[in-house]
């Protein structure tokens, strides 16, 4: 029976982020945990709506929509919050080894540049460890899709998932910059209009730069309304 390389290596990273950082997750709230668990308590199809346009001093509404999630699920268990948060590290792993393939990487390399992100030691412990660091594994994660969905040539895809990155953690709005030089690179020589294939590749990511801002000015003007 043939083994398979990148199944291996998949497997030998599973293993060895669930043995470091399995032992301590979710062992208590700390600090902003508190604010994040305690505000963000959907019991109605208002408070959904409310987590789109609420701020806990930081306007990131998909890290609220985790926190509700886990609260309805594990209510106020540490423990499931802290699984939460391995998963997300994982799903950022996985997620990094997709822009690896797409860029034409082979599967067991990529699973390597995976696993140096996911072990490298400067900040990812803290955003496994401390509940509130999932903040930073939100943006990776769809920080991530967008440059895969950029290489691979779907703008609109690109330009959902760098909205979700900005929804996640204000330093994503530096994506379209960045996604746009990747653009410019990857397009190349090959294309007589090469600033026009970059627009083509990177406007919806501009799009999504301004509808955090629009979304929150929006929620603005009902309260002065009210």
């Amino acid at each position: 029976m043939r083994v398979s390389m990148p199944l291996v290596a998949a497997a030998t990273l599973l293993a060895i982020l669930i043995a470091i950082y399995g032992p301590g997750i979710g062992k208590g709230f700390v600090k902003d945990d508190v604010v994040w668990v305690g505000a963000n308590h959907v019991t109605s199809w208002s408070d959904v709506r409310t987590l789109l346009f609420r701020t806990d001093g930081f306007y990131r509404p998909v890290v609220a929509a985790t926190f509700a999630l886990d609260r309805a699920v594990y209510g106020l268990a540490p423990f499931g919050f802290g699984v939460t948060n391995l998963i997300l590290l994982l799903l950022g792993a996985r997620a990094l080894a997709y822009v690896a393939t797409s860029l034409g990487l082979r599967a067991t390399t990529a699973v390597i540049v995976a696993g140096v992100w996911a072990l490298n030691f400067h900040a990812v412990n803290m955003a496994v460890l401390w509940l509130s660091g999932r903040t930073a594994l939100c943006v990776a994660i769809a920080a991530f899709l967008a440059a895969a969905a950029l290489v691979r040539g779907k703008p609109i895809a690109a330009g959902v998932a760098a909205l979700i990155a900005m929804l996640a953690k204000e330093e994503a709005v530096m994506l379209p910059f960045v996604l746009s030089g990747w653009a410019w690179v990857l397009v190349g020589e090959r294309t007589q209009s090469r600033a026009r294939e970059v627009i083509r590749l990177t406007w919806p990511t501009w799009v999504a730069l301004v509808t955090p801002d629009d979304l929150w000015n929006t929620r603005a003007e009902s309260d002065a309304v009210t």
